[in-house]
């Protein structure tokens, strides 16, 4: 079997190799259909392209937000990037109105209909609820008036007081949980000696919400070693026990506390395959570490967007939801707010110039407008630059995951 895969179209077709050794009327029908797909992709390549060009020379007005509320937590993940700034704050609640008011006013000057705020960590910022509401009420107070809609979104390690479920189910267009697995890979790799009365809330949880509306619900879950060979049975019991139908594998990091990690490709990929065909056979959603399938791009994330904007409890907005304590990565502190919002457009212009075109290993990368260069600050950490990537292995098994899900997308 051949299979011509088209990234901007997202549209596979795969000839039979038995009809390419013959001259027929059905060949020439593929061909014609292959070449009808080949200037549509090409179409759209350019559209997307302009548009990312265009993007590139834009004033910073972005409309979307994520704040990290608080960075204590309840948890103590052994591989937590954040625990570097671990102490106990929260979000000034001045900061984020003047946050909100920023993202409104920049939406008008748009003339777009909608902002979006998300809540990350950090820490755990269910933590910090009563802030949280706050904010999201000031919003729809500003917000209304002018004909915009707020969207808000969580990511939360579940380990929230339940009488709570009812008003976090409501106010947010999607509830992200962060869990490892069964509960034995949650009290290794997340509760690890935290004082959690009860191990199994964040199931609970999780099915609370699932039983309501399932298409709310997402599970992110680290890949360890852990339970890297036990994924589809991850997947079955997220499924089928929790009534989630939206999932996430991501591979762990490189952090300073997690020290540094040995990925043996080929078992992940393996396990990978399993977990897509899985998804295939029981119609859910399911995305993995390694290139996007069905999002084409020219950078990795909202870092090099032109327009990103994490805004820390302490009133520093970053480039990225990662700590920065590489003091020479001070490119990815660009601003902070006081009594206003104050950016650095010198620090947000030099970011977008990380693209799939200006990264030397991706610009004749055949995959490299689905992979979009990987993450720059890893890579960064790892060359001491973010023009590089220099990961043969990792850049392999991007491809093969890749093939992987294109077979997938036609069986």
């Amino acid at each position: 079997m051949k299979y011509y895969f088209f990234p901007f179209t997202k549209r596979v077709i795969n000839i039979p190799e038995k009809f390419l050794e013959i001259q027929s009327i059905i060949v020439t029908k593929f061909h014609e259909l292959i070449e009808i797909e080949k200037q549509k992709n090409q179409k759209r390549y350019k559209e997307d392209f302009n548009q990312f060009i265009a993007g590139q020379k834009k004033v910073y007005c972005p409309t979307s937000l994520s704040i990290v509320v608080t960075n204590s937590c309840n948890l103590n993940c052994t591989y937590c990037y954040s625990k570097i700034e671990r102490k106990n704050d929260m979000i000034s609640i001045d900061k984020a109105k003047t946050a909100i008011n920023f993202l409104i006013e920049n939406a008008k000057l748009k003339s777009q209909k909608e902002i979006e705020v998300e809540f990350i960590g950090g820490g755990e910022p269910t933590l910090g609820f009563e802030t949280i509401r706050e904010i999201i009420n000031y919003a729809k107070e500003k917000s209304i008036p002018e004909s915009i809609t707020s969207n808000f979104y969580l990511i939360t390690n579940g380990y929230f007081n339940p009488e709570l479920r009812d008003e976090i189910f409501n106010l947010f267009k999607s509830i992200q949980f962060s869990i490892d697995g069964f509960q034995s890979q949650q009290i290794i790799q997340r509760i690890n000696g935290a004082k959690i009365n009860d191990p199994l809330l964040v199931y609970k949880n999780i099915q609370n919400f699932t039983n309501r509306n399932a298409s709310k619900v997402k599970i992110n879950t680290v890949v360890t070693n852990s339970n890297l060979n036990i994924l589809v049975d991850l997947c079955e019991y997220y499924h089928k026990e929790l009534g989630c139908t939206n999932i996430r594998f991501e591979l762990m990091k490189d952090t300073s506390i997690s020290k540094t990690v040995k990925y043996n490709y080929q078992s992940i990929l393996e396990n990978f395959k399993k977990v897509l065909k899985y998804a295939k056979t029981n119609n859910i959603q399911i995305k993995v570490s390694g290139p996007d399938i069905d999002k084409t791009g020219f950078v990795y994330c909202g870092t090099h967007s032109g327009e990103p904007m994490f805004l820390t409890p302490d009133g520093i907005i970053k480039a990225c939801i990662e700590p920065v304590y590489n003091k020479t990565q001070s490119d990815l502190l660009i601003g902070e707010i006081k009594d206003k919002v104050s950016v650095d457009t010198k620090k947000v212009e030099f970011l977008t110039k990380r693209n799939v075109f200006t990264v030397n290993d991706c610009k004749v990368c055949e995959i490299r407008f689905n992979c979009k260069g990987q993450c720059s600050k890893y890579y960064y950490e790892r060359n001491g630059n973010y023009t590089s990537i220099n990961d043969p292995e990792k850049c392999d098994y991007n491809r093969q995951i890749l093939k992987e899900m294109i077979v997938n997308k036609l069986e």
